[in-house]
């Protein structure tokens, strides 16, 4: 019996003894490989990730935004796809008619003939580079005026966004006609309240092989994103969206140029006006 006991109190000893090492061991096993600087990995990273795996995201070095907001995912796709409408119309072929209003004269099917005789020189197949709509909103006191680049890959990265004092009038019916901008500008007002400011912006790795001027253009009013951040932290105004220009940069037989064209609501429905084309010499 005496035997039992003795056994019994070696083992109440040494099982945490044994423990206590054992996460010791392990605790200086995590902290040698990350000196090393094999596992930079904390422990409590390891956890599930607030929204799915995104592969584009995945490869992105742009540290703002590790996953992209659904809001995002959506306002890509749809600029994307005004996009793809709008180099069809400049090259006389058939495009998405859900982009057009009741006057032909005014949508996509006004697009003069110049256009595509101008985009001869880009060869058959004119590969589009990037989109940069206009996203604006307002609150009869105060505006912001904004442009994203928008890839085809579905990326979207902030090149401006601009609060500044006084008004602009709102697209009626954006809403309905189109809930994914809506959705677009008010997350890009969320992100402003938060603090955080949460906004993926461009960086020159976005922008490889585009003109000099491209790049130069692009990058130019980036700091005006914190500085917007700073003056709308904790607002809490009503904002009326506004959609206006969009820009398509091409790019063929080594040349690069922009189609220009813009959105309204007409009709309960988003219509792309008639494209213009200029390129970068």
């Amino acid at each position: 019996m005496a035997k039992n006991r003795t056994g019994l109190l070696i083992v109440v000893i040494l099982v945490p003894v044994v423990l206590a090492c054992l996460v010791t061991a392990g605790a200086g096993a995590i902290f040698w490989l990350t000196a090393r600087g094999v596992a930079t990995v904390e422990p409590q990273q390891l956890g599930p990730t607030p929204w799915p795996a995104d592969p584009i995201a995945a490869e992105d070095p742009n540290p703002v935004a590790p996953a992209r907001d659904p809001r995002d995912v959506a306002l890509a796709q749809l600029v994307n796809d005004a996009a793809t409408a709008m180099l069809a119309a400049a090259r006389g072929l058939p495009h998405d008619a859900r982009w057009d209003g009741s006057d032909p004269n005014e949508d996509l099917r006004g697009t003069s003939p110049d256009v595509r005789t101008e985009l001869l020189a880009f060869g058959s197949s004119p590969e589009i580079v990037m989109s940069v709509p206009e996203l604006e909103a307002t609150t009869g006191a105060s505006s912001i005026r904004s442009q994203a680049a928008i890839f085809p890959d579905g990326r979207l990265r902030w090149l401006e966004v601009d609060y500044r004092t006084g008004s602009t009038r709102p697209t009626d019916g954006l809403a309905a006609a189109s809930p994914q901008l809506e959705a677009g500008i008010q997350r890009m007002i969320e992100a402003l309240r938060s603090g955080n400011c949460d906004l993926p912006r461009a960086t020159q790795a976005d922008l490889t092989g585009m003109p000099p001027q491209v790049v130069g253009e692009a990058l130019q009013d980036l700091n005006r994103i914190d500085e917007s951040c700073t003056g709308l932290r904790n607002d809490r105004s009503t904002w009326l969206t506004k959609v206006d220009d969009l820009g398509v940069v091409l790019r063929g037989n080594g040349q690069v140029g922009v189609l220009s064209g813009s959105w309204t609501v007409a009709g309960g429905r988003l219509v792309l006006h008639p494209v213009r084309f200029r390129p970068f010499h």
